[in-house]
């Protein structure tokens, strides 16, 4: 069956191509008209039909040729028609490809956008959730251009606004945010619960030359915060070294600089003796030099001195917004040649009172025996005690010196008889 443009082209002239081939048209025209065969209209090939079989023998082969030119044109113009369709097709088609992106685009841009808002409106919750969940003190969001700042009861955050010195937040705890952009900045913590410290000096010369060590214990907390931060730098120099540490470690240095000069100064004026315990104190003799003017006011004692330190110390704090509660004497150290004279002493004191009590408890050991044996028996122990059997022969198949063997046995009977019985542990025997 003939393919063509008309199908009754198809169907009336079904036999078209047999006859170009079999006709005298050159190699050329039959192969144009078998490959553009589809091309053909109705009366043309109609009239093609009639000329190659020799119906139509009128024009001859003279209408194949100009058929042939005819169709050549206006294949080219279909084609060109063709493609220019096939050019407002593509782009028709682009077009609609491109509204259709365009479409898509828009849509995604504005779901972005909207995920980008959900996002941050919820990156500052998230944040707060993180800290509480966490425990942490700060939570920034927000790609870091703000955080959360918490403080817990007892505490309280230092905040700057633009350079100045924001007033300080409610020491029942709380939290806040802050940002770069609005000119905050977040400079530490303060806690106003009582710290400890521990100082230990370096040696110190007592009013009589005595070089002693001491380790302190000093109980102090923050009162005034915005004080504290306006006049305690968080940076300082110890030594050949530059520190940079935080507001609560900085206080602990300066409270301890402070501390060692109060101390010193107090120490001072002190003799060794007043910085000895007062239960020590007491077995030692203190006396002034022979021609000295007596004191008309005595020292006061180390505990006493002690308290007069707390306050001086106290007084200088008090400027930097910090408050000492309490001093407290954690370790003495006396020089080892002082240490052993004082032991000594403190030996000879007791010897006395120690010899006494020894005493008293060989009397009352003694007493409780005779109650037993009688008071005479006991007095014959105690001598014996100090008798020298050393020269006098023992019995060798007794084991016993035979001078002492009746006052050794009268012993034993009267002992046994003293005794109460074993089943009456509670009755004497008459």
């Amino acid at each position: 069956m003939v393919k063509s443009d008309d199908p009754d082209v198809g169907k009336d002239y079904s036999d078209l191509p047999n006859l170009i081939r079999s006709s005298t048209l050159d190699q050329g025209t039959k192969d144009f008209y078998i490959s553009n065969i589809y091309h053909l209209r109705y009366e043309e090939a109609g009239r093609l039909s009639n000329t190659l079989s020799g119906v139509d023998k009128q024009q001859g082969l003279n209408y194949a040729y100009l058929l042939r030119n005819a169709l050549v044109e206006r294949i080219s113009a279909d084609a060109a028609k063709r493609d220019e369709l096939t050019s407002a097709q593509s782009a028709e088609r682009n077009s609609l490809i491109m509204h259709r992106f365009t479409y898509y685009g828009i849509v995604a841009l504005i779901v972005m956008i909207l995920l980008v808002l959900l996002w941050i409106a919820t990156d500052r919750s998230r944040a707060k959730y993180r800290a509480f969940r966490l425990g942490l003190k700060k939570s920034p969001f927000w790609f870091g251009n703000a955080e959360w700042i918490f403080w817990e009861p007892g505490e309280t955050v230092v905040l700057l606004r633009h350079k100045k010195l924001v007033p300080m937040k409610d020491r029942d705890g709380g939290y806040r945010t802050i940002s770069p952009w609005n000119g905050e900045e977040y400079k530490g913590r303060i806690s106003y619960k009582t710290q400890f410290s521990t100082w230990k000096s370096d040696p110190i010369i007592t009013s009589d030359g005595l070089a002693v060590n001491l380790s302190v214990g000093i109980w102090w907390r923050i009162v005034d915060a915005s004080v504290y931060v306006s006049r305690i730098a968080s940076d300082y120099h110890e030594g050949e070294q530059h520190k940079d540490e935080n507001l609560a470690e900085a206080a602990e240095f300066w409270i301890k600089k402070l501390a060692a000069g109060t101390m010193r100064e107090e120490i001072n004026q002190l003799p060794a003796e007043k910085l000895i315990s007062p239960y020590v104190q007491q077995y030692l003799q203190v006396r002034t030099e022979e021609g000295a003017a007596p004191q008309e006011k005595p020292l006061p004692n180390f505990k006493e001195q002690l308290g007069s330190s707390k306050v001086k110390l106290d007084e200088k704090t008090q400027e930097y917004g910090i408050q000492i509660e309490r001093l407290e004497v954690q370790e003495l150290i006396l020089p080892p040649v002082y240490q052993q004279k004082l032991e000594a002493v403190r030996v000879a004191f007791l010897e006395p009172t120690q010899a006494q009590a020894l005493t008293n408890a060989q009397v009352i050991a003694l007493k409780g025996l005779a109650g037993v044996i009688g008071a005479d028996k006991v007095g014959l122990i105690e001598v014996l005690k100090h008798v020298d059997l050393s020269n006098i022969g023992m019995n060798p198949l007794t084991g016993t010196i035979p001078i002492l063997q009746p006052v050794i046995s009268t012993l034993q009977l009267q002992s046994e008889k003293a005794l109460p019985p074993p089943d009456r542990p509670d009755r004497m025997v008459p």
